[in-house]
């Protein structure tokens, strides 16, 4: 009789059904509503400013990537690089520098070509020694050199550079032709030096063993992990590259 009781004291509530229905309906209809107006902003707000970069006059022509992939590095990892040099490409940059301490991106090297080739931007291995990536340019970008380096890069360049000096006269030896020698072969189009540096993930903006003889004078910028950095970010680490102004210590 009490289990009776109880349904029967429910009756009342079912005709507040309909009512409850249509509340949670106009509720989840203004939740949609709302998620996509804000998906719908996002998209213009990232096209608008991918057309500010493009006409902007202060593109890096040398950046740099700074990671350090010694934990648990997987495709995920070549797939976010792959994006991040296609965005490079599509911006314009000509040179891009990418740092790994683990010297696992190295090691991967053929992946990430294979990458490129996938989303449409055929590359080429143009030198074994650094691995130098060459994009191949097509009728909308313009070719773009990657260079991959590990810490062992900079033990090597430590090396020569000792050798180099050990045979010049101690007189001539200047701050200037030192760095000369500490900097990598580059071609003759790019810039002196670096000119933007991106450390993903650094905690506390640190250079994870990056040779410092690289960005003795570029901006550095700090962004989220290569898992988690998207096009989004790209875009505004290039935005607030080109609005900052260069002291250059000064």
């Amino acid at each position: 009789m009490q289990l009776l009781d109880r349904l029967v004291s429910l009756l009342p509530l079912l005709d507040s059904v309909p009512l409850l229905a249509a509340r949670i309906f106009l509720i989840v209809g203004a939740f949609l509503c709302c998620i996509l107006l804000w998906t719908a902003a996002a998209s213009y707000l990232l096209k608008t400013r991918w057309a500010n970069l493009r006409v902007s006059p202060k593109i890096p022509r040398w950046m740099g990537l700074s990671m350090d992939l010694s934990g648990k590095p997987n495709t995920n990892s070549i797939a976010a690089l792959e994006s991040i040099i296609r965005f490079s490409v599509s911006l314009g940059i000509p040179f891009l520098t990418i740092y790994d301490a683990s010297g696992w991106i190295l090691e991967h090297h053929l992946e990430l070509v294979h990458h490129l080739a996938e989303q449409g931007v055929p590359s080429k291995i143009e030198s074994s020694e650094d691995i130098t990536i060459t994009t191949t340019p097509t009728t909308s970008s313009d070719p773009c050199q990657v260079h991959l380096i590990s810490t062992r890069h900079s033990y090597f360049r430590l090396l020569e550079c000792a050798q180099a000096t050990a045979t010049q006269d101690p007189a001539s030896i200047t701050p200037d032709s030192f760095f000369s020698f500490l900097q990598p072969a580059m071609p003759d189009q790019c810039p002196p030096e670096m000119e933007c540096l991106l450390c993903l993930g650094s905690p506390g903006l640190s250079l994870q063993a990056m040779p410092p003889w690289l960005v003795r004078s570029c901006e550095i910028l700090a962004c989220p992990p290569l898992h988690r950095f998207g096009e989004a970010d790209f875009v505004s680490a290039m935005t607030r590259f080109c609005g900052c102004v260069q002291r250059h210590g000064k």
